[in-house]
Order: C-alpha cells, then structure tokens, then sequence
C-alpha cells in the first residue's frame, strides 16, 4: 500500500493553484490509504479544484459563445482535421444552412483555397470564393488567427461577404476608366484650336504691330500668356493620364541612378548655384521604369522650384525604415507648407502657393500620387512652412 501525500505536498498544490495553475492536483495512487488523514484531505481537495476547473471552463465557454454570437462577421473555428468545430449564426446564414450542418464539415467544402489549405491558413487575411448551400458562390474576405485551448490548438476564421465593395470597386473603376479616357480625349482635341489661337496672335503682333496701340499689344500678349499656360496645363493633364493607362512592366530599377538623373533634368531646366544635391546610392525597387522616371522627375522639379528662393538649398533623395517598411523621400529645405493642408497636396490643381509664388500646373504631385497606386504604394508628405518639405513614397 502506497505512503500517500504528506501535508507538504497538499499545501503546495494549494499554493499553486491559487496562483493560477488550473493543472495542478495532488498525485493519488491508487492503492492510497485513505483512512490516512493527508489521504482524505487531498482526495477532497482534487475534487474541489476539479469542481472549480469545471465551472471556470464553462463559464469561459459562455463567454467565449457570447462573443462569438456578438462579432459583426460570420465566424468558424476550425480543429483538427481542417474539421469545423463552432460556427455563429452569421456563419450560418452566410452559407445557408443549418449551424448544425456546419459542425464536423471541412472548411474546404464551404471555402476552397486556391493554393491548398495551408495558404489558407498561412497568413492573416486572404481572399477565396465561398460555396453556398444552393450551389451559388460569393466573394469572401478571410481574417485567419491562431488561438491556444486546454483541448489544444484551434483556428477562429473570420468570414466577410465582399460581394458589395467588390460591385462598388467594379463600378468606381469602370468610373475612372471613363473619366480618364474622356480627360485625354478632351486634352489632345484642346490643341489644335489652341494652337490656332495661340498662332494667329502672334501673326497679329508681328504684322500688325505699328497698327496696335500699346494697350491692344497687351491684350495680345495676355492672350498669348494664356495659351502657352493652357498648353503646359493640357500636357500636365496628358501626363497625368499616361501614368493610369501606360501598361506596367515590372522589373529590378536602380532608383540612385533614376534620381540622379531626374536632378541633373531640374538643374539644366532652370540653372542656379547654391543648392547641396544628395542622391543615397544603391537605392534599388521594382518598380516600372517608365512610371518610376515620371515620379523622379516630378518630385525632383517640385523641389528644385520650392528652393528656388533661397541662396544655399538642400536637397536630398533617400531611404529608410518605416512601421516594418522600405520607403523613399524626397527631402528639401524650401518653403515648405502648411500640414492642415497636406492631404490637398496630390490632388489635381490643389496649389497651396499663387502662381505669383510658384509657377505651375498644380498636376505633378497628383501625377506622383498616380504612379504609387499604380505600385500599390502609398505616398504621403510632412513639411513646415518656411522651413521644408519631405515627400515619402512606397512602391509595394
């Protein structure tokens, strides 16, 4: 017959459970003598704390149920076996049928992964094609997370009908697809009776001069101000739209060289002395070449304008970390603005500056804007007026 637990052992299993430990039990064999009074004082004790284990488990599994009836999305939770083992009423609904009906099935049969189930299963959120009861199937957005249970390790998959936004993006895109076409469209039948105008102005300055007197001069020469501003503000508008429509071609690009060139650009277009030029080396994205030299070009001009006002400029194209990613900038020390109005600056025409100011389009910006979305990039920008601006861009 087995000595049984001595008092020790009893306090310590006490101990422990009073610092959480829901396992921890006095060890009884089964030969114990329990006329011992260690031997009924531990027996009594094990039936205690598995009483309590019981009702914590239950009342966590209440609450646990509670929440999972409470999320907004239709919710599963998947065991072993890839097996359905809880699914809320929204999941139900969503897949049109009984709650019951989906306990014991595999999560493939109502959500097949198109890469096999551990692709599902491997990253946070994707995207599959869920199956109905009736056979109809529907876009579904898919939040996969890991959780930890006393029965071991199970899967929650959070379920969203995306058929609404994916109509909606349909509809925006087909949208912009118009209204781009129709701004090109518009913007190349717009030169030819610029050009008339723009032409037949300057044949009556030239052989009607000594008939105009100075007041009729300057009206001519106001309205040949004014083409030349519509024709830079037409091929802003061309550019703009090439940078949604131009077919992408992927590939490693060396950004060091591509910014390099696009200063070189900003320097032979209005020549100065005085501006500090850093461009980082070995800065390499994949990117498209053709949209990426547009971006440079862009960002480079924008800063070469904003510090044209000062005698010692600086201006610097870099990368870094940021929030776990590689970005770029574009960094100067010119006039800066205003961070209230930062969210205008990519949009088209949005100036923060008169053109008595700074000359231009009020396009290149919305056109950089353009080129990292067709990246699936973001781009953003922090300044302050007087002292600098700082353009971030993201090209995955």
């Amino acid at each position: 017959m087995s000595s049984g637990p001595t008092f020790d052992d009893i306090f310590a299993v006490m101990a422990a459970a009073s610092l959480g430990d829901a396992t921890a039990r006095v060890p009884l064999a089964d030969d114990v003598d329990t006329d011992k009074t260690e031997a009924r004082f531990a027996l009594a004790l094990n039936i205690l704390l598995d009483d309590l284990a019981l009702r914590a488990a239950e009342a966590h599994d209440a609450r646990f149920r509670g929440l999972l009836e409470a999320a907004p999305d239709a919710i599963v939770i998947v065991g072993a076996k890839r097996q359905i083992r809880l699914a809320n009423a929204h999941a139900a609904k969503m897949f049109g049928q009984q709650r019951e009906g989906l306990v014991g099935r595999k999560i493939d049969e109502l959500l097949p992964p198109v890469d096999g189930y551990d692709c599902l299963m491997a990253g946070s959120r994707v995207e599959l094609r869920g199956h109905r009861a009736d056979g109809t199937t529907f876009p579904a957005e898919l939040r996969v997370a890991p959780i930890v249970t006393l029965e071991g390790p199970l899967t929650t998959v959070a379920i969203r009908d995306v058929t609404e936004r994916k109509q909606i993006e349909l509809s925006l895109k087909r949208a912009n697809d118009d209204l781009e076409s129709f701004s090109y469209s518009v913007a190349h039948d717009l030169r030819t009776p610029l050009r008339a105008i723009n032409g037949f102005s300057n044949l009556l300055l030239e052989n009607y001069q000594e008939t105009l007197d100075a007041e009729g001069r300057d009206w001519l020469g106001r309205i040949t101000g004014a083409t030349r501003k519509m024709g830079q503000l037409i091929d802003a508008l061309l550019s703009l739209a090439k940078t949604t429509r131009a077919e992408m071609k992927v590939e490693p690009v060396d950004l060091s060289a591509v910014f390099r060139a696009a200063a070189a650009a900003a320097t032979t277009a209005a020549p100065r002395d005085g501006v500090e030029l850093v461009i980082a080396p070995g800065l390499v994205a994949n990117a498209d070449p053709q949209l990426v030299r547009v971006l440079a070009d862009s960002l480079m001009a924008n800063a070469w304008k904003f510090t044209a006002r000062k005698p010692k400029a600086h201006i610097h194209f870099g990368g870094e970390e940021r929030d776990g990613q590689r970005c770029f900038f574009v960094r100067d020390d010119g006039a800066g603005f205003d961070m209230a109005y930062a969210r205008k600056l990519f949009l088209p025409f949005q100036r923060l500056h008169t053109e008595a100011e700074f000359s231009g389009t009020g396009v290149g910006l919305a056109t950089v804007a353009g080129v990292v979305r067709r990246h699936g990039g973001r781009v953003w920008a922090e300044g302050r007026v007087g002292e600098g601006a700082t353009f971030f861009f993201t090209l995955s």
